[in-house]
């Protein structure tokens, strides 16, 4: 208030604070929505690489609570020794205060299991350019990783048997042709060649071709065969 009852007022233009404030409450929700999809939990670290946050996420992903991590390093969770000395050297590369993404681990969790997690990180720096922590996501990527552990298990069982059939054919003269279904050409092991009597250089094993040539022969082909030698065809048709 001024002399003689007058009065000072002082009007600002607010506008600009307010619409970045509005900006910034729609855009939570939205932030939320982007991370609950791309991650399980978000966490956050010191510039000792130590845990200072996790979302509230984390523990029904992984059993385990926040509590028992805070202020620990990633170097320090209940890693599988298999996957320490990887996690070792992700903590040294952490010096250089680059992005990391995709650094797979095993941990053990309070029900005893052991559970993998993928997680990744963006260095965080304060107003004045000095490094104070990371901040990232994870998720726990335990059923990826068994289906992927399944399939290599698969894929190793096929290959010992395709090898063991190899050999069988090998010791006991069968042959093993094949054919992709809407492909026109078959393929032949050189035993087929062996008990049909065709050179693999100058005969061309087409569907088109071996089916004019079962025509005209009908079954003698194969059935001569059988008093000659104890040799049999085997096939078979993959999609």
């Amino acid at each position: 208030m001024l002399d003689g009852g007058r009065w000072l007022t002082v009007h600002k233009d607010i506008t600009d604070e307010h619409d970045a404030k509005r900006k910034l409450t729609k855009s939570e929700p939205r932030f939320r929505d982007f991370t609950s999809v791309a991650s399980d939990w978000c966490w956050e670290t010191d510039k000792g690489h130590k845990f200072t946050f996790f979302t509230d996420a984390f523990e029904a992903f992984t059993g385990v609570s926040p509590k028992e991590l805070l202020g620990r390093s990633r170097s320090e969770l209940p890693i599988l020794e298999k996957d320490r000395p990887a996690v070792e050297a992700h903590i040294k590369d952490l010096a250089g205060h680059k992005p990391f993404k995709d650094l797979l681990f095993r941990m053990h969790n309070r029900f005893h299991g052991c559970i993998w997690i993928k997680t990744s990180g963006l260095p965080r720096f304060d107003k004045k350019g000095r490094f104070i922590g990371y901040r990232g996501s994870g998720a726990n990527v335990t059923q990826e990783q068994k289906r992927l552990e399944e399939l290599e298990t698969a894929k190793a069982i096929l290959n010992e048997r395709t090898s063991q059939l190899v050999e069988a054919q090998r010791l006991g003269k069968i042959g093993d042709w094949s054919y992709r279904l809407g492909e026109p050409d078959l393929w032949w092991t050189p035993e087929i060649y062996s008990l049909l009597g065709y050179d693999p250089a100058t005969f061309k094993t087409t569907r088109a071709r071996l089916c004019r040539y079962m025509w005209r022969m009908g079954q003698t082909a194969f059935s001569n065969l059988r008093p000659k030698s104890s040799a049999r065809a085997l096939y078979r048709v993959s999609t």
